[in-house]
């Protein structure tokens, strides 16, 4: 138990804002987040939704029998858990609704819900310790509904709620902040048995913050300069105390991240980036100060995707680089300088560097996304909220003056709410995303090409054609081979127009940045076939079936293949290992059919026609 005197215990006398039947915060949040998000629950998958959810047949569980259960903990297939509980939650999704969008969506949007719920209750709580409460206890849930307000309707969070992908994120962030709340609540409370029960619950939410994304291994840092700033109170003798935790904490994270990632492995990852671990380094400073522009000037023509970003060679190339340092570096020194007077606006500055700290450093990760904001954003407004709640206060007296401060607050509220409905609209399909992000950052490659995928499927290829050629001569600040992708898009283009010379050498480029990659493979074997060099054909498809032995495609090209060479028997094979791959069912029994044509077996031929003619 906390004394007021040591800073260590408090007494829980204020009743929680549900008592009495005063649901106002909760059912406030729920019909504004509802209405902002409403437009969300129809946006079609993007972007690294495919292969985490669409493509992924781990999630595709038929029971929730334990097998079924341990194959969608282990997400991408790979032998060893990374963000079980994420990838259980799209299994239970897919299990339940398939690929429809609308689940996913409602799932994302009670997360969100449910993490504005925790963080009201945390900063509610929170400004009750006794170190708080003579200044913001009668203000404490006004405080906190605005922050809680100001936070869940910021535009910036769109990518973490309405991009199904990210739920990664915004679960992550839900778990940490009631791992927070019950931390707190374990700290405060009158009788062991139920401190006891609050710190297990604490475990218990660490431990899902975790297995749904890594960046929740910062929580027991949050948590220590927490009890210190908050509970304890920064004094000389709470610092030498809490060193000792302090040690025990930074030993946690080291081992966490060797488990996560040796040494070796972060360097090696640094091999497929355009920019290296120092220019990582000093180019992320600039970016968390966009960050907080964002935060502060929320202006969806400022949001995308995909941010062009130039990357930082030096300390001053560009110019930006040492001043982006210098603020960083300047707030968290007054942070901690101010820890003692000013413990909550200090600690709500150092909440949001820490959890900028893994996304925002060493590890070879892109540069910039905007959901990375969703977790350390969390008490970015806390302090705007009490300069509001304090100044109507001090102004009670002026109607005027508390009527034009309440107004610009409403103002701003639905403001953000707007933006958030309007990027919502940016989301809706894959055209709306990239035509977005292309108008927003024309001089990065990813944007291009995916504008250029959408438009060949559409069947718009000479609008495509423009895009993939666009993106050839684009920067690319994710990874250096990247841009295979876009010389095999291009081969495709001159396939369909009918130009296998050039296609044949955009498929040669795309091999030359990346031998590995099998789509080319495949490409250059329907060009040989269709010259009637088959055995040449036959060579680069099976090149392909061995890099990719999943792709129905692949299989159906080698069955066309074995039917121009004249190996009936084979090509059946190859058509029912496309089938069992998922592969088009009617092209696959084409050439069973055709097979059993050319062994005289016209009954079976007949048969297998029909079945490819369908309907017909």
């Amino acid at each position: 138990m906390f004394t007021r005197g040591a800073g260590s215990r408090v007494e829980n006398r204020t009743p929680s804002p549900v008592q009495g039947g005063r649901v106002f915060p909760f059912l406030s949040l729920l019909l504004f987040l509802a209405l902002i998000y409403a437009n969300s629950f129809d946006c079609s998958w993007h972007f690294d939704d495919y292969k985490n959810i669409v493509d992924n047949d781990n999630i595709r569980i038929r029971s929730l029998g334990w097998p079924d259960i341990r194959q969608a903990l282990e997400g991408m297939g790979n032998g060893y858990l990374r963000r079980p509980l994420s990838y259980l939650g799209f299994a239970l999704n897919h299990r339940f609704g398939g690929l429809a969008v609308f689940g996913y969506h409602l799932f994302n949007f009670l997360i969100h819900y449910l993490s504005s719920v925790f963080l009201f209750l945390f900063v509610y709580r929170t400004l009750q310790l006794p170190l708080l409460e003579n200044r913001y206890r009668d203000q404490a849930a006004s405080i906190a509904l605005l922050a809680t307000l100001l936070w869940s309707t910021h535009p910036l969070h769109v990518t973490a709620v309405t991009y199904i992908v990210q739920r990664m994120t915004s679960q992550a962030a839900l778990f940490y902040i009631m791992a927070m709340f019950f931390y707190l609540k374990a700290r405060t409370a009158e009788r062991g048995g139920v401190s006891l029960l609050y710190f297990s619950l604490t475990a218990l939410s660490a431990l899902a913050a975790l297995a749904s994304k890594e960046n929740a291994a910062m929580l027991p840092v949050s948590l220590f300069f927490f009890d210190l700033f908050l509970l304890q109170g920064v004094r000389p003798e709470t610092v030498k105390k809490s060193m000792k935790i302090g040690t025990v904490v930074l030993l946690f994270l080291f081992l966490a991240m060797i488990i996560y990632a040796l040494p070796s492995d972060i360097l090696a990852g640094y091999a497929t980036r355009p920019f290296t671990l120092s220019e990582r380094l000093l180019t992320e400073p600039r970016v968390i100060v966009f960050y907080m522009t964002l935060l502060i000037y929320p202006l969806t023509s400022r949001m995308t995707l995909l941010h062009d970003i130039e990357v930082s060679k030096s300390l001053f190339e560009p110019w930006t680089t040492l001043p982006a340092i210098g603020l960083i570096a300047v707030m968290i020194v007054l942070s901690f300088a101010a820890a003692r007077r000013r413990p909550l606006i200090a600690f709500s500055i150092v909440f949001f560097f820490l959890n900028h700290l893994i996304e925002g450093s060493f590890i070879p990760l892109e540069l910039i996304y905007e959901h990375r904001n969703y977790l350390p954003s969390m008490f970015f407004f806390v302090p705007v909220a009490v300069a509001v709640v304090e100044g109507v206060h001090r102004f009670r007296q002026r109607r005027v003056m508390v009527g034009l401060l309440l107004a610009a607050v409403a103002v701003l509220l639905v403001a953000q709410g707007a933006a958030v409905a309007q990027r919502n609209e940016v989301l809706y399909n894959e055209w709306t995303l990239w035509s977005d992000n292309v108008e927003k950052s024309p001089g990065l490659f990813r944007p291009h090409h995916n504008l250029a995928v959408v438009l060949m499927i559409s069947g718009q290829f000479p609008e495509a054609y423009a895009e993939l050629k666009a993106a050839l001569k684009a920067r690319d600040v994710s990874g250096i081979h990247l841009k295979m992708q876009t010389h095999f898009y291009l081969g495709q283009y001159y396939r369909i127009v009918g130009q296998d010379d050039n296609a044949m050498a955009q498929f040669q480029a795309a091999l030359k940045l990346a031998p590995l990659y099998a789509d080319p493979y495949q490409g250059i074997a329907d060009i040989l076939s269709r010259r009637n060099e088959q055995d040449a054909a036959e060579a680069f498809i099976l090149k392909a079936i061995s890099l990719d032995g999943r792709n129905a495609d692949f299989h159906l090209s080698h069955g066309i293949i074995l039917l121009r060479i004249g190996r009936p028997a084979q090509a059946i094979e190859a058509a029912r290992r496309a089938l069992l791959s998922g592969g088009d069912a009617r092209r696959a029994y084409a050439i069973i059919g055709n097979a059993f044509r050319l062994i005289n077996d016209d009954r079976s031929a007949d048969h297998f026609n029909r079945l490819a003619c369908g309907p017909c």
